[in-house]
């Protein structure tokens, strides 16, 4: 998957606002994460589980996550109208993954560019997290246009990274949460480099007689 290096967004955004430690924190902080899925489209456990795949015949894609995520469909209202996201999220003691996709009306792809729209889809994040974007990478997905983005939030104390991507109307998204300390964990990676779209297959007819 090639990349290059693109510089972030220099506007500054207000910070989080300051959140208790302990439990708390770490609720406030995955539900940033939730909030990034109902991006403003601009133009529990805590057992260790074995990694398995996941896949979504209805998203077409698989990735490899530590345990079973929850399905969750959210509507976003944005000013193109009402757009379901839809959400796998898996919790764990301080870590949040999540992978969602939703597709736009062809009303807003028309006209707009791949990039158009994930820069879009980047400001909507960093803006919803509160957040400040450290870093942006242009990446590609099966020759689809995408960003990884590495956004700081809840006052410095933790990291988002994210990959988007925009097939056609589909914007795919995934995210980790951790907290800074952990934002190079290698589970960070494994999760995000994991993600596969599922190609359909080509319908077949008997021959004729």
């Amino acid at each position: 998957m090639g990349r290059s290096h693109r510089s972030p967004d220099r506007r500054h955004l207000a910070p989080s606002a300051t959140v208790s430690r302990g439990g708390q924190e770490r609720i406030l902080m995955k539900r940033k994460l939730l909030l990034l899925m109902l991006l403003p489209f601009f133009l529990t456990g805590c057992q260790q589980t074995p990694w398995k795949k996941f896949s979504s015949s209805q998203g077409a894609f698989s990735v490899l996550m530590p345990g079973t995520p929850t399905e969750q469909i959210r509507t976003a209202n944005t000013a193109f109208g009402s757009i379901d996201v839809h959400m796998y999220l898996l919790e764990q003691t301080d870590v949040a993954y999540m992978v969602a996709y939703s597709d736009y009306p062809n009303t807003v792809v028309q006209g707009r560019t791949p990039d158009m729209i994930l820069d879009g889809a980047r400001d909507g994040a960093v803006a919803n997290a509160q957040g400040k974007l450290l870093r942006e990478l242009i990446i590609s997905l099966d020759g689809h246009e995408g960003r990884e983005l590495h956004i700081e939030t809840a006052g410095g104390k933790a990291t988002i990274k994210a990959r988007i991507f925009v097939v056609g109307r589909r914007l795919y998204q995934m995210m980790v949460l951790t907290p800074k300390e952990e934002t190079f964990s290698t589970n960070v990676n494994k999760f995000l480099d994991s993600f596969t779209r599922q190609h359909p297959k080509p319908k077949t007819h008997p021959p004729k007689s």
